[in-house]
This record gives structure tokens, sequence and C-alpha cells, in this order.
């Protein structure tokens, strides 16, 4: 177990530079008199999804980053040359992203590759996770990029452009 002044030296860390969302730790206390009742009749919610939605949402839960890129590859209609060369990507490069199942790209080859592919930040989002990546609010680039694929700027070389214009290293 590790000790108690690495946890609190981790906690001020996190506290310091993390900008995502906090949670806040809840201990049990004794309901003061002045709180309502909950009523009884409290209705449930819930998502409907139809049996289809579910199980194309379960199918794609547990596909690897290859199997996720190849499935939107397929989607564009693009081939695989088309693709790389949009990416910027050396052949040998994509050859192996694509058939090794425990290699995973750095994160700015797979953004070149949403732009390659011309993904929505949703699509774009989902194929960073699958390489267990994510946007980053704290990274300007990341920033950059996103604006880029709510804009609708795909080109590679434009993208490069704006985040060079900011100081930020090109993908």
């Amino acid at each position: 177990m590790p000790n108690p002044e690495l946890i609190s030296r981790l906690s001020d860390y996190i506290d310091e530079h993390w900008t995502g969302p906090r949670v806040l730790m809840m201990r049990e206390v004794s309901k003061p008199d002045y709180l309502p009742e909950a009523p009884d009749d409290i209705v449930e919610c819930s998502i409907a999804y139809s049996e289809k939605e579910l199980s194309d949402i379960l199918s794609r839960a547990g596909e690897n980053f290859p199997a996720r890129l190849a499935r939107m590859i397929e989607a564009s209609g693009l081939s695989d040359p088309e693709v790389y060369q949009r990416a910027g990507l050396d052949r040998k490069l994509f050859s192996k992203i694509r058939t090794s199942p425990n290699y995973t790209p750095r994160k700015k080859t797979i953004l070149a590759l949403a732009l390659a592919l011309h993904l929505n930040t949703d699509d774009t989002q989902d194929l960073l996770r699958s390489a267990g990546y994510t946007f980053s609010p704290a990274s300007r680039s990341d920033i950059i990029v996103r604006f880029c694929l709510e804009n609708e700027i795909f080109d590679l070389f434009e993208v490069n452009d704006l985040l060079d214009r900011f100081s930020e290293s090109a993908l």
C-alpha cells in the first residue's frame, strides 16, 4: 500500500494540474431536519436504445484501435493509400498501425488520421479513446485540432499552419 505522504503529494499534484471535472469525496452524514423527505413516487429515468443500437454499441465496446480504424476507413469509402497519404504517414507505419493489434500510435498520428478521414469531433474522440487517448482541455494543440474538426478544416497542411501560428508543433 502506498504511503500516506505519497498519496497526499499525488493528490496535491492532481489538484494543481488537472483541469477536468472534479469529483467530491463525500462522507456519510446525518440528514439535517430542515431538508424535506424524498417523495415516494420518484420516477426512474432511462435512455432507450433499440436492440440494434445496443448491439452496435456493445460490439464496439471492446474494439481495439486497429479494428476501430479499419471500420472507420471502410465507412469513409477511402482506400488505405488515400488515407495514409492524406494523413502524411509513411506506408510502412500505416501498415504497422493496421496490422499490429498491440501497437499504439502517437496521439498526433491518430489526429492526422482523423483529419484524413474527415471525422467529426465525436468520432475522433472515439478513435482516440480506443488507443487510450482523449482530447485535453489543457492542451492548446488539442483545442486547435478540435476547432479544425468542428469547422471542417481537414487539410493537414492548413491544420499544421494553424498549429504553427500558435507556436504548437505540427501533426
